[in-house]
């Protein structure tokens, strides 16, 4: 009768110690997809604005007509794209000469 009882008593045991195991692997793949998740989200948003700062810097830059002042009104476009600093940083346009 002893027997079975300890046979029962290491089968909760068991349960309970594959339900906890369980429980941290799924935490962890939790945690790792939900930073990941957070990384795209931070990629995906620092590609749309520096898409639409390149698109209205040219917009700018071919609405003059010197290369100087296209040159300003490129970085004045740009610097119109705000972010946070931090996760992207500020567009800016920068020439080089041949």
């Amino acid at each position: 009768m002893r027997k079975l009882h300890r046979r029962a008593a290491a089968k909760r045991r068991t349960n309970f110690a594959s339900m906890s195991i369980e429980l941290a692997i799924t935490a962890l793949l939790l945690v790792i997809f939900t930073v990941l998740g957070f990384d795209m989200l931070i990629v995906a948003w620092g590609y749309s604005i520096l898409d639409s700062a390149a698109r209205d810097a040219a917009r700018a830059a071919a609405s003059t007509n010197t290369p100087a002042s296209g040159l300003n009104a490129a970085k004045q476009a740009a610097a119109a794209h705000r972010t946070d600093g931090f996760f992207v940083t500020q567009p800016s346009v920068t020439t080089t000469t041949p």
